[in-house]
Formats: structure tokens, C-alpha cells, sequence
């Protein structure tokens, strides 16, 4: 337990600091982020009601434009930048040889920016992981829906809308992969989206400066942004 709540505790408000940053210089992605929020879980209109009832069970089927946008931040600013591992047995890999108890370093940001692992690898675009619905969707529900692993309906979405293709989940290790990969994946990724949505639906994200961009700088093993990436902060 202490693992989950202490390990999760930076990850998650690093990753949160870069997602309001990446809204904050993305309009028509906040915009629809909050399109979403505002149909999923509208704001009380009882004056006599002091707090709005906000309960997320599952980002994925509830807000997944909002968890998209998660994604998308983890993507291009991994709170762990690179991992190590430590190798059990020799492998061969591109030709080469790697005896046992060779370290190894997984360079997780240039992985995930790569062109060949997620096209236009620089672009900040949630749709690598959500597509239109498929089924017609009722009131209170989002008109986006999770890309499956293999969408092969990608070039058939609304007519007119820039496509891209599916995120590549393989190339996605920010949470690293295998037996030692984050034991708290899913709760960090609900604890982020919840935190977020609650976040963008109350406040307003505005840069101080509009030609500011943020830079990253590494601490021990996470990175995070340099200057503590001042905003504006007004009320919705």
C-alpha cells in the first residue's frame, strides 16, 4: 500500500503539471476535454446543493477523450524518463551479444517519441487512443470510445477529420513492462484522470506567457518541468 500511495505520489503531479500545460497550448483538445467532462458529469444547477457528485468507476468507459489526454502527456513527458534492468540470462539482440548481468538502459522517452513506434511522434493528439463511438450513445455518455489494439477501421472515421494511426501499446512503457512493470498502473491512471477532469471542469489553465514552453529538467530518476511551470489559475 505504501508502494502504490508514496511511488504514485510525483509521477502523478508531474504528469498532471504537463497535461494542464498541454491543454493550456492546445484550445480545440481542451475544449472538447471539457465537452466531454461537462456531458459525463454536468455541474449541479441546485444553489442549495454544496458540492457536485463526481465518482469515476472506470476512465476508460467513462471519460476516455480525458484519459486519452492522460495518455497523450505520459506519451510525450514520461515522469520516468528511462528505466534499468538487469540482465538474467544472455540474449541476443540485432546481432549482438549480451552475457547475464549485463545492464541494460530502456530509454523510454526516445521510445516513445520515435517516429517509427507512434507517426507524427512530436504532436500532441489523444485520438492515437480513442476513436469515434461505434454505437450510438446515449445522454450523459461520451461520444468517444477507446481504439481497440488492432483498429483497422482507423481511415473510416468521420468523414473530413484528420486520421492517425492507433498508438502503438507495445512502444508505450512508461509503466514499464513485464514481472517488474508499475504495480499501480491502474490506479495511477484512474487517480490522474479523476484529478484532471475535476481540475479543467472547476478551473481555468492559462500560460503567463503565450510564447512559453516548458522545459524539462531531471531529478534522480523522474524529470520535471524546470522553472515549476507557471500558469494562471482562475475559476471556471
Amino acid at each position: 500500500v505504501m508502494t502504490l500511495l508514496f511511488g504514485g505520489y510525483d509521477t502523478t503531479s508531474i504528469t498532471l503539471s504537463y497535461a494542464l500545460y498541454l491543454l493550456a497550448t492546445h484550445p480545440e483538445i481542451r475544449n472538447e476535454c471539457l465537452k466531454e467532462i461537462d456531458t459525463v458529469f454536468p455541474k449541479s444547477t441546485n444553489d442549495e446543493q454544496l458540492e457536485d457528485v463526481f465518482v469515476l468507476d472506470d476512465p476508460a468507459l467513462q471519460l476516455p477523450y480525458t484519459q486519452a489526454v492522460v495518455l497523450e502527456t505520459l506519451r510525450l513527458y514520461p515522469p520516468a524518463p528511462m528505466t534499468f534492468r538487469t540482465l538474467e540470462k544472455p540474449m541476443e539482440l540485432d546481432g549482438k551479444h549480451f552475457p547475464e548481468n549485463t545492464s541494460v538502459t530502456v530509454p523510454i522517452w526516445s521510445i516513445q517519441r520515435d517516429a517509427r513506434n507512434f507517426p507524427r511522434p512530436l504532436e500532441m493528439n489523444p485520438r492515437r487512443w480513442i476513436r469515434h463511438r461505434r454505437n450510438n450513445c446515449v445522454d450523459g455518455e461520451s461520444k468517444w470510445e477507446e481504439r481497440p489494439l488492432r483498429d483497422e477501421e482507423e481511415k473510416e472515421d468521420v468523414v473530413g477529420e484528420d486520421t492517425i494511426p492507433c498508438a502503438n501499446r507495445d512502444a508505450f512503457c512508461v509503466f514499464s513492462a513485464g514481472a517488474r512493470n508499475c504495480v499501480g498502473r491502474k490506479l495511477a491512471l484512474q487517480e490522474a484522470v479523476t484529478l484532471l477532469a475535476i481540475l479543467v471542469r472547476n478551473l481555468n489553465f492559462e500560460l503567463v506567457d503565450e510564447g512559453y514552453e516548458v522545459i524539462p529538467k531531471l531529478c534522480f530518476v523522474f524529470q520535471e518541468p524546470q522553472d515549476g511551470l507557471p500558469m494562471i489559475i482562475s475559476p471556471r
